[in-house]
Order: C-alpha cells, then sequence, then structure tokens
C-alpha cells in the first residue's frame, strides 16, 4: 500500500509520523519530569513522616523511661512501708501479752487481790476487837471505880 503512494504522500506520511514522534517524545519527556517531580514530593514526603514518627516514637520512649523511674521510686517507697508496718506488728508479737500469758497474770493478780482482802479483813476485825477490848476494859475499870468509890463513900460515913 505504502509503495502506491507518491512521494509527496510518503513524505507528507513521514512528515506526520515525525511531528507525532516529536510530540510523543515531548509528551513522555514532560510526564517524566512531571513523574520525576512527583516521586521526590513524595520520598519527600516519606522521609517526613519517617523523621516525624522516629520523633514521636523517641518522645514516647522518654515518656516510658520516664513513668518506668516514678513506678520504680513508688514501688521503693511502698516496699519501706511494707517493711515498716511488718517490724510495727513484728514488735506488737513481742512486746504485746499474748492471751493466755494475760489471764495467768490476772488470775494472779485476782489471788493477791483476794489475799490481800483477807488480810485486811482480819486486821479491822483484830483491830475492832482491840477497840472493842479496849472498850469493855475501859469500862470495866470504871464500872469498878464506881464500884469502889461507892463502898468508900459507904464506910467513910
Amino acid at each position: 500500500m505504502i509503495t502506491e503512494w507518491g512521494e509527496d504522500t510518503r513524505a507528507h506520511v513521514f512528515d506526520a509520523i515525525d511531528g507525532v514522534r516529536r510530540e510523543m517524545t515531548q509528551l513522555i519527556n514532560e510526564r517524566s519530569a512531571s513523574q520525576g517531580q512527583r516521586s521526590e514530593s513524595q520520598d519527600k514526603a516519606v522521609v517526613d513522616a519517617l523523621t516525624a514518627a522516629k520523633e514521636a516514637v523517641s518522645a514516647a520512649l522518654a515518656a516510658a523511661a520516664l513513668a518506668v523511674d516514678k513506678a520504680e521510686v513508688n514501688a521503693e517507697k511502698w516496699r519501706d512501708n511494707a517493711n515498716e508496718w511488718r517490724a510495727a506488728m513484728n514488735d506488737r508479737e513481742v512486746k504485746f501479752v499474748d492471751k493466755e500469758a494475760a489471764a495467768l497474770m490476772n488470775s494472779a493478780l485476782t489471788d493477791r487481790v483476794n489475799e490481800l482482802q483477807s488480810k485486811q479483813d482480819k486486821q479491822e476485825g483484830h483491830a475492832s476487837g482491840l477497840s472493842a477490848g479496849w472498850g469493855y476494859l475501859v469500862g470495866a475499870a470504871s464500872t469498878l471505880g464506881l464500884v469502889l468509890g461507892t463502898i468508900a463513900v459507904i464506910r467513910g460515913k
């Protein structure tokens, strides 16, 4: 078919093909440049995103380290308080009297109080007996003196 065309037609077709080829080349070059710019923009965006992610991870790790430090300090305070409480409970066990010993001491004190009460009752009875005895003695002496005085008055007349 192309062989049947004339020289002008052939030249005209080749010129048209060359024009299309130039336009295609130009379009390819423009697209390539546009994609290169787009690729550079995408690469920059990826780098920026990775940098931001790296900074976020660094901040998160720093916050986590700070939280761990605070938790360790609080845990140490808790252990100190627990040890202090445990020591107080041990002191309580050592220093306080147990129930059986308290019952024995109470029983011994009750026996001693009863014993002292009995002695006091005996002393009060003895003192009351002596007091009554002295009263009887004084009464008897007064009566004897009265009788002797009366006899003396009757004889003296």
